[in-house]
């Protein structure tokens, strides 16, 4: 091997412009393509696993069929009251609707206009007020013929007929006719009618949604708004038309969505009113932000740290720059090529080029720290840069690829953004060689002035010290290390925490409205999408999930389509037949806008036949007090009528096109449904088709929430195994967590036994000898225990980020271990019977020190960014790495001389 490494050093040292010419040549077009590509970072969580798999391509398959059905979800809080809140809520429907991307798309109040399609079906009785076929007191009325008057005295002649045939029978004198839930439910329409002609916000349809499930298990506050379960919080949901998760696309409609948001706030002039927006666009879009900033900030503090521990070690800007040089060319490489083979990075990936950095970096500080210490041996320096290439080259070379190779089996995972990353840095790590053994030779020949000798790093000495005086000592010490971290580590583990969530700064917006949502527990980002190819199917689909004590809130077409059995049809086509002919084609506008004063005779007249109906029910021994109740509502209407001023009038005209354009959407609905005898997709109004219909409208979507603590990993399980008897190829995040955890556990696990395999194998190939490559595992092995053996005392778990630390410590304590017995076996050639403990501890130890110190620098410059997943990772590496370089520089010397091998 050391004399293939010198004839490459020949030709670098002999050819040291075609070397350099080389390298340049290569880093700049890859830098252009990086930059022009554009290589750009993806937050998409869907193009994290790949399509191939099950899950993935059912989840797939869900948004192919009904678009993506992640919301976002404005959640108010604060304010004087609840009116404040509710003023807010009312201006940010209005203004979001104006949105291109999300008209007809907001849900924050039942009212009308939103559910028109669903009243009659819902409460066939509405259908008194459109005009009877014969017979009655209105006989042939219409609300085409005068509007609101018309409907009006048409109920009021259904009432007073009724209130006749239940005389005529003898049946108690009328007290069946009108039904007290019938009058319930009329009461807060009148006053929604007249809070809105007063100019006030509109109650809307509060009584005919209760014992109807018009508001899908949602609370409402009194005037039909979203709120939350325990009414501190008021929502505005909006459903945006949106056909990808990345942050890059969704940042502007976000963007647009806050500025209306800031608008509304400071026009409201309460400021102790906020509207955090939160739901998945959100996350993606504030992902996005925390992660450019982080790996600005973090590659900027790596390269910083870095440079400076290099300064101190080498105590020589022009060796820093000649380490820093060779990795900054594998860096702008290996972007180049990320360009090529992906496209770009995504959450996993994004962290790469610290990771890189605090990688490579070993190998100009080792091939550099042998250059000085044969200069301190009295070489001159073109020898000691031949003798540090020839003699310390196969080391690196070992240690380069044995940590590349940990990293090639991480691409056997399934989850493809770890096996993307394995990939890049396998890469990365080959490239970063190639260049430093181009271009230190010819870089170090630069200038005039012989490089100085460099001084021992400290600590060197003490460590030499301490393995030589007390090697037993440090091996019982290292052994105590392990079984306590055995017996730390056995009972549980360091845990698992899957809340990537949790990544965002926590003073996030969409974090902590996401918060306030999950422990509301009526909706959030974590549900579980399924699907049903009638309404029956829907019907039965939602009845099992909610019989099922894992599954929460459960979102259904059906919910707003009561079923049609127990007389309802009956019921229905009774009523319609009762109409005259043509009523749905009569429901127009007037020619002129009624009148306020007849308007207002009519209600009265209609205020004295409830008087009627409240006698009824008193003389049949029944309370009278929604009928009561009724007469006021419409006593205070008939009020309003008479005192309206021209504004007031404009409103009534407004409103009136507004109710027979309900009207006609009830009607039409009714009329169809009558006709096949049950409900198909596209009796659901506008925006319930938008959230739950299919794209070819075939098929209707139902959407649950999880009972209980998703992240618990027993919980999950159980709810998985849940929803997968009820449909298996139900797919999204409730499912995802506990399906991705698996897929990272199991894949790691088998990577790192494929590494450790693969890392033996090779290792037995370069020494030749079992027990050499043993030792040469053996700081990787007992580092690793401790590091686990440390987690839970520190605080730290596992996660979807920082499980990547695996591979990485693996990599990197075999390639100390590599460089340890490479210089064991140098030494112990250059004569004796044992190896010089100086050679290992204060030679390459030292040199082991520096590379480790300058890794750590790297990985903990992670530390400082925003995303909490570049924390997550550099916390654990900045632990295991400095777990490995213990036992890399103290325990396996000490071994070695216990072992007879180094004295």
């Amino acid at each position: 091997m050391r004399a293939r490494f010198a004839r490459w050093v020949t030709y670098a040292t002999r050819s040291p412009r075609v070397a350099v010419a080389a390298v340049l040549a290569v880093a700049l077009a890859a830098s252009a393509l990086a930059l022009f590509g554009p290589l750009e970072v993806s937050t998409s969580r869907t193009g994290l696993v790949s399509e191939d798999e099950p899950g993935q391509a059912a989840l797939v398959a869900f948004y192919q069929r009904f678009g993506r059905p992640d919301a976002m979800v404005f959640v108010i809080e604060g304010g004087r009251d609840v009116a404040s809140r509710r003023a807010v809520a009312g201006a940010l429907i209005t203004r979001l609707q104006a949105v291109p991307q999300l008209s007809s798309r907001v849900l924050g109040r039942l009212d009308m206009r939103l559910l028109a399609e669903v009243l009659v079906v819902n409460h066939p009785p509405l259908l008194d007020g459109f005009g009877t076929a014969s017979g009655g007191r209105d006989e042939g009325a219409a609300p085409s013929a005068s509007g609101l008057t018309a409907m009006v005295r048409s109920l009021e002649a259904r009432v007073l007929d009724a209130l006749d045939a239940e005389g005529d029978d003898g049946a108690g004198g009328g007290a069946a006719a009108p039904s007290e839930v019938d009058l319930a439910r009329l009461t807060p329409l009148v006053r929604a009618f007249d809070a809105a002609l007063r100019g006030a916000p509109a109650g809307g349809l509060l009584g005919l949604a209760e014992g109807h499930g018009l508001a899908s298990g949602q609370p409402l506050d009194a005037e039909g708004y979203l709120t939350s379960s325990d009414g501190r919080h008021h929502l505005v949901i909006a459903f945006p038309e949106v056909d990808s998760d990345e942050g890059a696309v969704l940042s502007p409609l976000v963007a647009r969505m806050r500025a209306i948001r800031d608008e509304v706030l400071a026009a409201h002039g309460d400021p102790t009113v906020t509207a955090a927006l939160t739901g998945m666009p959100a996350l993606a879009t504030d992902e996005l932000r925390a992660i450019g900033h982080g790996i600005q900030v973090t590659s900027l503090l790596s390269a910083l740290g870095i440079l400076l521990l290099l300064m101190f070690a080498f105590r020589s800007l022009r060796k820093t720059i000649v380490v820093l040089v060779p990795l900054a060319a594998g860096v702008l490489i290996t972007l180049g090529v990320v360009e090529l083979l992906y496209d770009g990075l995504n959450l996993i990936t994004a962290s790469f080029v610290p990771v890189l950095m605090g990688l490579g970096v070993d190998i100009g500080v080792h091939l550099m720290y042998r250059f000085g210490e044969d200069l301190r041996g009295g070489a001159d320096a073109t020898g000691a840069m031949r003798t540090a290439l020839v003699h310390a080259g196969p080391g690196v070379a070992t240690g380069t690829a044995t940590t590349a190779m940990a990293f090639v089996t991480v691409a056997t995972t399934e989850f493809t953004a770890f096996a993307e990353l394995g990939v890049i840095t396998a890469i990365g790590l080959a490239v970063m060689l190639v260049s430093a053994f181009l271009l230190i030779p010819p870089l170090m020949r630069l200038g005039h002035r012989p490089p100085s000798t460099p001084p021992e790093f400290p600590g060197a000495a003490l460590g030499l010290r301490l393995v030589a005086r007390w090697p037993a000592g440090v091996v019982v010490a290292g052994v105590g290390l392990v079984a306590l971290s055995i017996v730390v580590f056995l009972p549980r583990g360091p845990g698992f925490n899957g809340r990537y969530f949790e990544f965002l700064p926590d003073d996030t917006e969409s974090y902590s409205g996401l918060l306030d949502l999950e422990r509301d527990g009526i909706m959030g980002p974590a549900m579980v999408n399924l699907s049903a190819a009638s309404v029956a199917q829907a019907r039965a689909l939602a009845a099992a999930l909610r019989a099922t004590p894992e599954v929460g809130t459960v979102h259904s077409p059906t919910d707003l389509l009561p079923p049609l059995g127990g007389g309802r049809l009956a019921t229905l086509r009774a009523k319609l037949a009762a109409l005259a002919p043509g009523a749905l084609e009569r429901l127009t506008p007037p020619a002129a806008p009624t009148a306020a004063e007849p308007l207002a005779v009519a209600v009265t007249g209609l205020l004295d036949a409830f008087d009627e109906v409240a006698f009824a029910l008193s003389q049949a021994g029944r309370s009278p007090r929604v009928a009561r109740e009724a007469s006021e509502a419409l006593g205070a209407l008939a009020k309003t009528l008479r005192g309206l001023d021209d504004a007031g009038r404009a409103r009534l005209s407004s409103l009136e096109r507004e109710v027979v354009e309900v009207a006609r959407r009830a009607l039409a609905t009714a009329e169809a449904v009558a006709a096949r005898g049950r409900y198909a997709p596209e009796d659901l109004p506008p925006l319930f088709r938008v959230r739950y219909v299919s794209k070819d409208g075939q098929a209707l979507a139902l959407f649950a929430h999880p009972a209980g603590d998703l992240w618990d990993h027993a919980f999950a399980g159980r709810f998985t195994a849940a929803i997968h008897a009820l449909q298996p190829t139900a797919s999204g995040l409730g499912l995802d967590v506990i399906r991705h955890e698996q897929m990272i556990t199991s894949g790691f696990i088998r990577a790192a036994l494929i590494s450790a395999a693969l890392v033996l194998l090779f290792l037995l190939f370069i020494f030749r000898r079992v027990s050499d490559a043993l030792l040469a595992m053996l700081p990787v092995l007992v580092g690793s225990i401790w590091m686990l053996g440390a987690m839970k005392p520190v605080g730290l778990q596992l996660d979807i980020a920082n499980m990547v630390a695996l591979p990485l410590l693996l990599g990197i304590g075999l390639d100390s271990g590599a460089h340890m017995i490479h210089r064991y076996r140098e030494s112990l050639a250059e004569g004796g019977d044992r190896a010089r403990l100086s050679d290992l501890v204060r030679g390459t130890g030292a040199a082991v020190m520096v590379s480790f110190l300058t890794t750590m620098v790297g990985f903990g410059a992670l530390i400082a960014g925003d995303y909490g997943a570049m924390k997550s990772l550099g916390l654990l590496l900045v632990l295991g790495v400095g777990m490995v370089l213990l036992a890399s520089v103290l325990l396996l010397p000490a071994v070695l001389v216990l072992l007879g091998r180094a004295r």
